[in-house]
């Protein structure tokens, strides 16, 4: 196992990365709730090798929110081809409010 910073990676780092090229990727309740940066994100989807799967979760309004821009761009661009789709509730906040999201599978061009 390896931890990494996907945002100050070392030649070592991008090496081992490289090897990897996997033919899964995913991420849950990340994107749209401020834990992952778009950079990071791209970088971690970059790994995943043509025909491989993204499978992800994010925020609901991922396509309206103008914070989400880059995300929306980047899952809608020509590099995936949607597979999947499912919206449902990550959780309840503490004073009653639901945080919606949508579960994709994407297949990467």
């Amino acid at each position: 196992m390896r931890v990494l910073d996907l945002l100050a990676l070392t030649l070592d780092d991008d090496a081992w990365l490289a090897a990897l090229a996997p033919d899964v990727v995913t991420v849950v309740a990340a994107v749209g709730f401020g834990h992952l940066p778009l950079e990071a994100f791209e970088v971690l989807t970059g790994l995943l090798r043509p025909g491989g799967v993204l499978a992800l979760t994010v925020a609901r309004d991922l396509r309206t929110e103008p914070s989400l821009a880059g995300y929306a761009r980047l899952l809608d661009g020509p590099d995936y081809t949607p597979a999947a789709s499912r919206d449902g509730v990550h959780r309840v906040t503490a004073d009653g409010r639901e945080l919606l999201v949508t579960a994709l599978v994407l297949r990467r061009r």
